[in-house]
């Protein structure tokens, strides 16, 4: 584990990029408290966002730029050599072609700071985050093969494969690997996915931690806790987890 010198805070990653300090309680904070090249960029992504969310208000959520209209609809934050974009796995989804030259993982968008934002792309998707929404009702409708490829993506950037993602995929739901794919062809819902699945694990209750900044196990949503159980998994997977453990056996 490193430990920060200046905040005291714990990080398993050597000098882990992280909010150093007491939490800025506006937006106007957070800028004002990055380094002096990175604010330009800060305003710029913070313009378009305000553009194309105009009715949404700011605020400070995670210690990190929000905007909220009735939930969270997308976040953004300073790093060393990238801007980081939160609009949850649902956009990166939708707008994975587009965002083909940039690094994304699971929700999350990196936009280098060494060449032009697209802000035109930017605005694109946190309109799309506003309508299309990052909650319960909108989860749940989000076409389970859109996601699924992301799934396999993440794991296979920290050399784990599709297979395996496949195995806790069943695990998990009871499917075998003709049904899953048969899911996948009929590009059903989140809802149905996890509706039609033949047999939810009985030790998926043992499933713990944090997924979003959100304990998996205080979820109270029977669907939305079943969708998060699954990101724990793949989440586990990414992070090298031995397979034995990450199906609790």
């Amino acid at each position: 584990m490193w430990k920060c010198p200046k905040c005291g805070r714990s990080f398993k990653k050597q000098n882990q990029d992280h909010y150093c300090g007491k939490a800025p309680e506006t937006i106007d904070e957070y800028i004002a408290a990055q380094p002096e090249e990175a604010q330009r960029y800060l305003n710029q992504v913070r313009q378009a966002i305000r553009s194309a969310l105009p009715e949404a208000q700011e605020r400070i959520s995670w210690s990190m730029p929000a905007y909220w209209k009735g939930h969270n609809i997308i976040h953004f934050a300073g790093f060393k050599k990238h801007i980081g974009l939160y609009p949850g796995p649902e956009a990166v989804a939708e707008f994975a072609e587009r965002l083909k030259e940039y690094k994304t993982s699971k929700g999350t968008i990196q936009l280098p700071l060494n060449k032009p934002l697209p802000l035109e792309l930017i605005a694109e998707i946190a309109a799309w985050c506003g309508t299309a929404g990052n909650h319960p009702k909108e989860v749940s409708a989000m076409k389970f093969s859109k996601i699924y490829p992301l799934l396999v993506q993440k794991a296979e950037r920290k050399n784990r494969s599709k297979e395996e993602v496949d195995e806790v995929i069943c695990w998990l739901t009871g499917y075998d690997q003709k049904g899953l794919a048969r899911q996948i062809e009929r590009e059903t819902d989140y809802e149905t996915f996890f509706r039609e699945a033949p047999s939810m694990n009985p030790n998926c209750s043992l499933i713990k931690g944090k997924i979003c900044g959100i304990a998996v196990e205080a979820i109270e949503d029977p669907l939305m806790q079943k969708i998060r159980y699954l990101d724990k998994l793949v989440d586990e997977l990414a992070k090298g987890k031995p397979m034995e453990k990450i199906l609790r056996a």
